[in-house]
């Protein structure tokens, strides 16, 4: 006979994505992508939504002090 085994909840835990490759590059580049993007009169810059995403994912990449 088979011994009855108690199923644990299942439970989601998000990764921490600050110390991935994609954060440190956004992280050291951003700034100078952007800064591209201005310099060049034909570039049309990227979306206010993707700038604030990009943003976010330096912000969340780069250690607090």
């Amino acid at each position: 006979m088979t011994p009855h085994l108690e199923a644990s909840p299942a439970s989601y835990v998000p990764r921490d994505t600050s110390q991935t490759v994609l954060s440190r590059v956004v992280a050291n580049h951003l700034e100078t992508f952007l800064a591209s993007l201005d310099a060049d009169p034909a570039a049309k810059g990227v979306p206010a939504y993707l700038e604030r995403e990009l943003e976010d994912v330096r912000a969340s990449s780069t250690p607090s002090s």
